[in-house]
């Protein structure tokens, strides 16, 4: 018996297969794991814009690197991380004042290393000064306008 050929397109990497697995991924995620995915997407276009991606680029690389993670099988390995981070929190939050500042300051450290390997020595990087930014200190002044007219009534 001939097996009857798939009508479907799919994009080049795709086959029935993928797009099942892709889809009872998605049927099967509870709500934290999908925040946590979304938070995981957004921390990592933050990460190319600060690096000054152009949004075409920045799209492109997040497109690119999901099609990996779902070729590597990686939301398994993302459910397994919101389950790690969920019991971590509740572990934080059994522990006494001190030990709780203790982890602030590790995680604050390792934030500050993060931010530190963003900035590469002899590179120069836009500041951005009110200084002659008359359009911005325009909408502030109609804010605050705003605002006071709000309060007066």
């Amino acid at each position: 018996m001939k097996s009857k050929k798939d009508p479907n397109q799919y994009p080049p990497g795709f086959n029935a297969q993928r797009v099942r697995a892709i889809i009872d991924h998605y049927d099967n995620q509870t709500e934290d794991e999908a925040l946590a995915e979304d938070k995981a997407f957004r921390r990592r276009a933050r990460e190319l814009r600060r690096q000054k991606f152009t949004k075409e680029k920045i799209d492109k690389i997040l497109e690119q690197e999901a099609n990996e993670l779902c070729k590597a099988g990686e939301p398994k390995s993302l459910k397994r991380q919101v389950t790690t981070l969920n019991q971590l929190m509740a572990e934080l939050r059994e522990l006494n004042r001190m030990d709780k500042l203790r982890a602030m300051q590790f995680l604050l450290t390792e934030l500050i290393k993060e931010e530190e390997a963003l900035l590469k020595s002899g590179m120069s990087y836009p500041v951005w000064s009110p200084y002659d930014s008359f359009e911005a200190a325009n909408t502030l002044f109609n804010m605050l306008k705003a605002e006071e007219n709000i309060q007066h009534k």
